[in-house]
């Protein structure tokens, strides 16, 4: 099992220095990815208790991870597209590949919250046909309602072309159709064993009714998590095959949140290996 951290481009992180201290030190304890927040703007007031404070700062995830790149050298970097990402496929396909060639093929994107959920399906699947075709062909071309694609080149294109991970979040029966039909990754949140055996048991039924394009490979599936679990609960993830383990860095100073991913390395990776 590998282990992520979620919101290295918010909060404290929104520091450079300390979004800098905490990507190497990850990177050393054996964190294997960061994802960043794709939030451009926060409600005021929140929508519900989890929700981030309204003045939590957030930097784009193209300046934060470009950033990273640099100074990290194997850890995946997840770049969340923000809402509204479909009205412009050349802009989100540009931002995308250009970590990629930043970071010598580190590169995923993490579909927003919703997408593919309401009226603008048919807009999202154009956006996600754009991105493809932008990426992969040499001849680039799109002709849709919303988007328009033709006699351009968009260079650099990312390391795997149009195979460049993208990641569909949320449990609604929309997002687990839409990861097991045309995604790499699937990404829920999950704060307990109940919770997370609840959604793996929809991916299957999701999975028996619907056709997977083989191209795709085998859905990679990541728990986001604001409960640190225990070793317990980790081998029992490990048995519902969840592959990933992403955990939502807590909104605290950076004395802290370092000695967070240390005790979360000394807690869990080497005993969780050794279970294992």
């Amino acid at each position: 099992m590998h282990f992520g951290l979620y919101g290295i481009n918010q909060g404290a992180a929104a520091n450079p220095e300390v979004a800098l201290s905490l990507a190497q030190l990850a990177e050393d304890l054996g964190f294997d990815s960061l994802w960043t927040a794709g939030d451009l703007a926060l409600s005021d007031p929140r929508p519900h208790p989890r929700a981030p404070s309204p003045n939590t700062p957030i930097i784009h995830p193209a300046i934060c991870l470009g950033a990273l790149a640099e100074h990290t050298e194997a850890l995946t970097l997840v770049m969340s597209a923000s809402e509204g990402c479909a009205g412009d496929a050349l802009l989100w396909a540009k931002l995308v590949a250009s970590l990629d060639h930043w970071s010598d093929g580190r590169a995923q994107l993490l579909l927003p919250p919703g997408f593919g959920q309401a009226s603008g399906t048919d807009l999202e699947e154009e956006w996600l046909q754009g991105l493809r075709s932008l990426w992969g062909s040499q001849a680039p071309r799109l002709e849709g309602q919303c988007h328009q694609i033709a006699q351009l080149q968009a260079a650099p294109r990312p390391f795997h072309g149009a195979s460049l991970p993208l990641w569909v979040q949320g449990r609604s029966a929309a997002s687990l159709a839409l990861a097991v039909t045309s995604a790499q990754g699937w990404l829920f949140r999950g704060d307990d064993l109940e919770a997370v055996a609840e959604a793996m048991a929809a991916l299957e039924e999701e999975d028996s009714r619907s056709e997977r394009i083989g191209a795709l490979g085998t859905l990679e599936v990541a728990v986001l998590t604001a409960a640190v679990p225990t070793l317990e609960t980790l081998e029992a993830f490990e048995d519902l095959e969840v592959d990933r383990v992403v955990l939502m860095l807590p909104p605290d100073d950076r004395p802290i949140l370092e000695q967070f991913l240390e005790d979360v390395a000394d807690a869990l990776f080497d005993e969780f290996l050794e279970a294992s």
